[in-house]
């Protein structure tokens, strides 16, 4: 293997800069769901403009279904 083609491979500095600035993000974003610091998360990742869906699952068969198609609903949505 030559010099070149080691140093190719090494990803320039901004890009390790960015994957460690998302990584960090994530696992931020993840702490505060699992810990249920909503509020936290609401307040720090959230824009005014952004719809946030959170599928939900269910145990049982719902006997909640929609009046239009028959459906049960799978999905919910938190917002203020």
């Amino acid at each position: 293997m030559t010099t070149q083609s080691i140093t190719s491979t090494i990803p320039p500095l901004t890009d390790l800069q960015v994957e460690r600035e998302v990584t960090q993000f994530l696992y931020l974003e993840a702490e505060y769901l699992d810990e249920t610091r909503y509020l936290d998360w609401y307040n720090t990742f959230l824009s005014s403009d952004l719809e946030y869906v959170v599928p939900t699952r269910t145990a049982a068969r719902s006997s909640t279904t929609s009046a239009t198609t028959g459906a049960t609903p799978t999905a919910a949505c938190w917002c203020e």
